[in-house]
């Protein structure tokens, strides 16, 4: 079972948590303009060590689960993320530009699947 859902419309893609996990990460949904999303890609490394910075707001159970979103506001390299993830291996990072988030970190059932629909939905003209 997915912790978030991610829906592509003509104008938006919608992450919305499932769930107990909306009170977990205390975020309905997340609504992203398709000109601000850039790609799609694997989780990876980024997915296996978590953020860096500090949770504000959400839930942070070290090794175990994240969500919410989270701040590194020092340093040259200032990042502003939200997270969905138990799972590392599942995680698919969204990466997106003039918006309030640089990227999303999404646990999905079918990780493959949803890069390429995500991938191609980015790339096609409204």
């Amino acid at each position: 079972m997915a912790y978030a859902t991610i829906n592509l419309n003509p104008t938006n893609l919608i992450v919305r948590p499932q769930g107990k996990h909306r009170w977990l990460a205390l975020k309905w949904a997340v609504y992203v303009a398709r000109p601000d999303v850039v790609s799609a890609e694997p989780g990876g490394h980024l997915a296996e060590n978590g953020p860096v910075g500090l949770r504000s707001p959400g839930t942070n159970l070290p090794g175990v689960y994240l969500a919410g979103t989270f701040r590194k506001f020092w340093g040259t390299n200032r990042v502003t993320s939200f997270w969905i993830r138990r799972q590392p291996d599942k995680c698919i990072k969204i990466n997106l530009q003039n918006f309030d988030y640089d990227y999303l970190m999404i646990e999905v059932d079918d990780p493959a699947a949803e890069m390429a629909r995500i991938n191609a939905w980015a790339q096609t003209a409204s």
